[in-house]
């Protein structure tokens, strides 16, 4: 999990992302779906849909108990550079 958690987060950072809800998207489509149902059912400690440290937290608790990512999604993810008028200050 932490192989992935590092290359996503390299990603994000060479694509200019800065919104939170995206990225926390982009984040889950990597995820084993056990893991991302697990975390999105969660009745308490539920990360928010843009707190992606919460969901980086959580995705290594589930995946500690043997739950698995899928390799594959880190490079299948679009990723779309930003450009400067795209980004939300």
């Amino acid at each position: 999990m932490d192989d992935y958690i590092d290359e996503f987060s390299e990603l994000v950072e060479e694509a200019g992302y800065v919104d939170g809800l995206s990225i926390v998207m982009k984040f889950r489509r990597g995820l084993d779906r056990d893991i991302q149902d697990r975390i999105a059912e969660l009745v308490q400690g539920r990360p928010e849909d843009d707190d992606l440290d919460g969901w980086y937290s959580a995705a290594r608790m589930f995946n500690a108990t043997g739950l698995r990512i899928r390799p594959s999604m880190v490079r299948s993810v679009q990723w779309y550079p930003l450009r400067v008028s795209d980004q939300h200050f």
